[in-house]
């Protein structure tokens, strides 16, 4: 009897360690099978996607200021008149319209009433400057007149602001959606040859950054420099380019 409950005991003994051995092994599987599962998830490539495109401005903004300076305020004003007129002259010449010449201002600037001033400051107290504004879609005609400025400069008129205009895109959002498309098709290309050479297939797009557009001088203009500042930047070219890269993570299978 006692060799019967020791056999049987020996049995439950093994049964129960084969279970034990049998969970153990289930159990290792499910958290391996779970574990490569998730590095499946994990599985995808970064690639950026760029989109490029040759632009025109469509508007000329340029700010025209003309100076007169001496001692005695009334002749400065009939001075400033005068070289008022011949501006305004000058810019219709050009095939300006009135309608294109907007913000106008006049200023007067007193140097003797400057708590800190130069010596001799009476010889040319006053200061009064004139500016306009034209604005226009014609950018042709608006460059045109610019690199006739110095006709009115021969006219004796001083120019106190010869930056030039600036010309700037206008119909960035009518480009954006067929530059987008670009750019995501040109990073689908780069995913896919990665997948390829890694043996594997792209699948859906798991995270999408669409990018930053910037418009920059065409063909990598340089940026010049004169004494006050930048003045080769883009807005100062009338042809420029129009850039976004997007940003793209692809899922991998297989």
């Amino acid at each position: 009897m006692k060799g019967k409950n020791m056999e049987q005991k020996n049995i439950f003994i093994i049964v129960a360690a084969a279970v034990l051995a049998i969970g153990i092994l289930v159990g290792g599987f499910l958290v391996g099978r779970g574990f490569y599962m998730s590095r499946l998830g994990d599985r995808y490539v970064t690639v950026k996607g760029l989109a490029e495109k040759d632009v025109v401005a469509d508007l000329a903004v340029w700010n025209v200021k003309i100076a007169k300076t001496g001692d005695i305020l009334s002749d400065v004003q009939s001075g400033i008149e005068t070289d008022k007129k011949e501006m305004l002259s000058f810019l219709k010449a050009q095939g300006i319209a009135d309608g294109e010449i907007q913000n106008s201002q006049l200023n007067v600037t007193d140097l003797m009433a400057q708590q800190y001033r130069s010596e001799r400051a009476e010889q040319s107290r006053f200061i009064l400057t004139y500016s306009v504004t034209v604005r226009s879609n014609d950018v042709s005609k608006v460059k045109a007149a610019t690199e006739k400025i110095g006709d009115l400069v021969k006219k004796g008129v001083v120019l106190a602001d010869n930056t030039g205009p600036n010309y700037i895109f206008t119909k960035l959002n009518d480009i954006k959606p067929d530059m987008i498309a670009t750019a995501t098709k040109n990073a689908r290309a780069a995913a896919e040859q990665f997948a390829k050479d890694s043996g594997s297939r792209v699948g859906s797009i798991r995270r999408a950054n669409q990018g930053i557009f910037s418009i920059e001088t065409r063909d990598g203009a340089p940026v010049e420099y004169q004494e006050g500042g930048m003045i080769g930047t883009e807005s100062k070219q009338i042809e420029k380019k129009v850039r976004v890269v997007s940003t793209i993570d692809y899922m991998l299978k297989g």
